[in-house]
């Protein structure tokens, strides 16, 4: 399994190749439609109950749920910068409205 979450990394190294937001459907879902030589996202929660807002993420094959305690979290006041297989990236929203993604080559 690739490193999937840093603390921090040269952004000056990195091409900016788009930007979307994802709303939650209460359903494990993607990243939507990746760029073309999308290496690196950064990935942040945004909305919702300030006490439960936070994404529950895999990139293993297996779906998250909401209450999966195997998938790692992103509260609403942290960013991801996740650096992997951005097509085996799933997350599923437990109290936010959705992410926003920004994608780098």
């Amino acid at each position: 399994m690739p490193i999937t979450q840093i603390n921090s990394f040269d952004a000056t190294q990195l091409t900016p190749l788009g930007f979307t937001t994802i709303a939650g459907t209460g359903a494990a879902q993607g990243l939507g439609t990746i760029p073309d030589n999308a290496r690196v996202a950064i990935i942040q929660g945004y909305g919702g109950a300030l006490a439960t807002r936070r994404i529950v993420w895999r990139d293993d094959g297996t779906a998250p749920t909401a209450a999966d305690n195997g998938g790692l979290a992103i509260h609403i006041d942290e960013t991801i910068q996740y650096i992997g297989d951005l097509s085996a990236f799933q997350w599923i929203e437990t109290g936010m409205t959705g992410i926003a993604v920004a994608f780098y080559s």
